[in-house]
């Protein structure tokens, strides 16, 4: 509910393009939208001058926890993506919601430059599964070689049962010891690409 907010699209100008995962469209049904692509884990599209690719992560797509079967091993068949996107020669990936996972070595694995990694860092309290903790997104964030980092789903709203500042202050104490640069750390603040 807190990626996928249909007061906050509606806002949007319809003609733009959403790009979502895989059997995910029904969510959006009421937006009315002239341009909704799926995209798969490892699929790319193209559209205008952005390449953007499905990433896999670690998570689950069911928006209402009624809408699951885990006994069939399905989520109502939607699927969860990370992105990456890139234009002329930059590319950044948002990370979505993700626990710990290694799926992001594949991109270091192909040579992909990453210019900034949009990833979680709270929630992880008592959502460790499905949730990174500040440590866990340094980590993610080493995989795929990123030169900074974005860290996102934490002090907006309160998710979980960490302190409200204990995710920013666990992932400044892990960046000292460790590569990437911080792209920011308060809301409000700017951050500007290749300034790393």
């Amino acid at each position: 509910m807190d990626h996928c907010d249909l007061p906050s699209l509606r806002r949007f100008d319809p003609s733009i393009p959403i790009v979502m995962a895989k059997n995910t469209q029904s969510v959006i049904r009421s937006l009315n939208r002239r341009s909704v692509t799926e995209v798969d884990w490892n699929e790319s599209i193209i559209i205008g001058d952005l390449s953007i690719e499905g990433l896999r992560v670690k998570h689950f797509g069911w928006r209402f926890p009624w809408e699951s079967d885990r006994s069939k091993g399905d989520w109502n068949g939607r699927s969860y993506n990370a992105y990456s996107i890139s234009k002329n020669g930059r590319t950044i990936v948002f990370g979505g919601d993700t626990a710990y996972q290694e799926f992001f070595k594949s991109l270091a694995e192909r040579n992909i430059p990453i210019d900034l990694v949009i990833l979680p860092i709270g929630a992880y309290d008592p959502w460790i599964a499905v949730h990174a903790n500040p440590e866990q997104a340094v980590a993610m964030a080493n995989h795929m070689k990123a030169k900074a980092i974005l860290p996102v789903h934490w002090n907006t709203f309160i998710l979980s049962s960490e302190p409200q500042h204990e995710p920013i202050e666990r992932l400044k104490a892990a960046l000292k010891e460790h590569s990437p640069s911080l792209a920011l750390d308060a809301i409000g603040q700017t951050w500007k690409l290749g300034a790393v």
